[in-house]
């Protein structure tokens, strides 16, 4: 018995656990799965400069003045001071990664079946 899985959902499923877009990739989908791609790097990018740029806002101009009360605070002053870019970018990633899955599964659906099995050639027929 040979066991088949989908196109759509080997590349759900490629979306779903390794990045959103490589499903889309798979798919041979190349524009939408560079446009997830470069639209999650892009957002995981602005969220490390955001959160970069406020701590160095929250620690003191010498470095000497640094305490370790400071630095035990310093992850919720920075939360606290960046929530709403941090939900905002939550949100767009949450989008993104539930897009990439639905859109891939669709996209791969109706595609050519993968075998996880290899094939076997066909027995030549019998002769007269």
């Amino acid at each position: 018995m040979r066991r088949q899985m989908h196109r759509g959902m080997v590349a759900a499923l490629l979306s779903a656990f390794v990045w959103p877009g490589a499903g889309q990739l798979y798919n041979r989908d190349v524009k939408k799965g560079a446009f997830l791609i470069g639209l999650t790097l892009a957002v995981a990018v602005a969220v490390i400069i955001a959160t970069a740029a406020e701590v160095t806002r929250q620690l003191p101009a010498d470095i000497g003045d640094l305490d370790a009360d400071l630095v035990r605070t310093l992850p919720a002053q920075v939360l606290a001071a960046r929530s709403g870019t941090l939900l905002v970018s939550s949100l767009v990633l949450l989008l993104a990664w539930a897009y990439g899955i639905v859109d891939s599964y669709v996209g791969g659906r109706g595609r050519r079946k993968l075998t996880l099995e290899p094939r076997t050639p066909p027995s030549p027929p019998a002769g007269p």
